[in-house]
């Protein structure tokens, strides 16, 4: 048995070796496999423009911050979604707000003006998804300033309500086509050097201060 041993051991490295030759040849990486063979998060309902499921958010700031994008919306027309849960994982942000955007098609049908702010509160990230339509007016450049300017100063303080309130304001007035009012300087000399990692496609890791929940 002792002599079977290297031998079963060297046919098993083997085998693991060609499943990965064959994930790979058929455009299949491991890392995604192995997050597909996860159970990812489901697709909540889309009950409103503001959703909160880590109760961080009190019930007048949530109704404040819904009738100010309900109130956008029968305006111009664009719909914008705040999502703030307390992790995606399995999944990357990127990968869970693209599912959710996808599940729930923001925006009118026939224009497809829709824009998705998702915040991963225990995973300290935050990220815009835009619709193409919205892709203009809002690119990944702009969508990464409103989370450095308005988002991720006051979440650092603990103000999770006025950070999404001021990045709503920003967002409308981008879609609107007003010139967004810049902090951009104010911000960097608040924040130390390298305090925030700006991934691509206006994902932001957000050092988190305050109540946590």
């Amino acid at each position: 048995m002792s002599r079977l041993s290297p031998v079963l051991s060297r046919l098993a490295r083997r085998g693991k070796r060609l499943i990965g030759m064959l994930l790979l040849a058929a455009g299949l990486p491991l890392g995604i496999v192995v997050v597909q063979a996860q159970d990812v998060l489901p697709v909540p309902t889309l009950t409103g423009h503001v959703m909160d499921s880590t109760g961080t958010l009190s019930a007048g700031q949530q109704k404040a911050l819904e009738g100010k994008l309900t109130t956008f919306e029968q305006s111009r027309g664009a719909q914008v979604v705040i999502l703030m849960i307390p992790s995606t994982q399995p999944e990357d942000i990127a990968a869970y707000a693209q599912r959710i955007g996808d599940n729930w098609k923001i925006g009118r049908k026939s224009i497809g003006d829709g824009l998705l702010l998702v915040v991963a509160k225990n995973d300290r990230k935050v990220r815009i998804e835009t619709t193409k339509a919205l892709e203009g007016a809002i690119p990944d450049l702009a969508a990464s300033q409103i989370i450095e300017s308005a988002i991720t100063p006051r979440f650092r303080q603990g103000d999770f309500a006025g950070g999404l309130n001021a990045a709503a304001d920003q967002i409308m007035a981008r879609i609107t086509g007003e010139p967004p009012v810049s902090t951009v300087v104010e911000v960097s000399a608040m924040l130390p050097t390298g305090d925030i990692l700006i991934e691509v496609e206006a994902t932001a890791y957000v050092p988190l201060r305050g109540p946590q929940n």
